[in-house]
């Protein structure tokens, strides 16, 4: 990984990086999966679940295709 300025990333001085990536980004993930599992636990029929599960996976693939869109190499 790099910085921005193209300096290399260094634990010591960017920890705030870590503190993200490891305490806040879970808390994403798992209201991610209860905003599926309280999705489907409200609808009533199969086709209704599933086509609210696809709809959640297509926003998850263009959240991330769109993220990772802006992600400097």
């Amino acid at each position: 990984m790099t910085e921005i300025e193209g300096e290399p990333f260094d634990a010591s001085t960017h920890g705030w990086a870590l503190w993200d990536l490891f305490v806040f980004e879970p808390w994403f993930l798992i209201e991610g999966i209860l905003f599926i599992a309280a999705g489907g636990a409200a609808l009533g029929t199969h086709h209704a679940r599933l086509s609210w599960l696809r709809a959640c996976l297509a926003g998850i693939a263009i959240a991330t295709v769109t993220g990772l869109l802006g992600v400097r190499l």
